[in-house]
Order: structure tokens, then sequence, then C-alpha cells
């Protein structure tokens, strides 16, 4: 194991994806540092895993088709109908419809790690 500064848990799964032999990573708020773990420790309770993660209607709600092609819309604002002053939890999240939208931090960090 071994400890990182991290201001979040996106941050963190970032530090985890981009460390060789990291499978698992616990963010700590109130210390604001990020627990790395490897493959062998098998991860403790409470830990979260790095793992490939693909584009489909469960992890992008917002699939678009283009022939054969499939791509992840991760913003879309066609009219003032939602909101985009959010709070940073709202923007990790994702919010909006079906018109304005944005599919959150999460997600996005999800999909561009693993293609």
């Amino acid at each position: 194991m071994s400890v990182s500064p991290a201001r979040s848990d996106i941050e963190c799964a970032g530090i985890c994806a981009s460390k060789l032999g990291c499978r698992h990573f616990r963010f700590a708020v109130e210390s604001l540092s990020c627990a790395l773990y490897d493959a062998g420790s098998g991860g403790a309770g409470g830990t979260s895993e790095v793992a490939a993660f693909e584009a489909d209607a469960t992890n992008c709600p917002y699939m678009a088709t283009l022939g054969d092609r499939s791509f992840c819309t991760f913003q879309e604002r066609n009219s003032a109908s939602v909101s985009f002053e959010r709070t940073w939890t709202e923007y990790e999240a994702g919010f909006g419809d079906g018109s304005n939208f944005w599919i959150g931090e999460w997600r996005s960090f999800c999909l561009l790690m693993y293609q």
C-alpha cells in the first residue's frame, strides 16, 4: 500500500489508474489522502476497484449512433430549461434531461481512462 495526496475520490481513482499495479484505492476526505493497493493486496473493505469500463446505455445514457459507430455525448445544452449552475457534487454525479445534461465527472473519467 502507498499513500498519495488527493482532493477527491475522482482524483484518487485517476492516481490509481496511472500507477502500474494499482487495483484498489480508498480516498480519505478528512486527510485528503488516497491509499493505493496493488493487485496482491486484494483491497481492504471500503476500497473502490479500478476496472475496465466500456460505453453502453448503463454508463452513458446519451448514446448517439452514426452508421456502425456509437458515441457518448458528455454534455448538451439546447435551452435554459435545466440550470447548469450546480454544486460540485451535482457535477460529479451528473444531471439533466434528454436535451440539456452533463453526464458527470465519474462517468467522464471512466470513459476517457479506459477506452
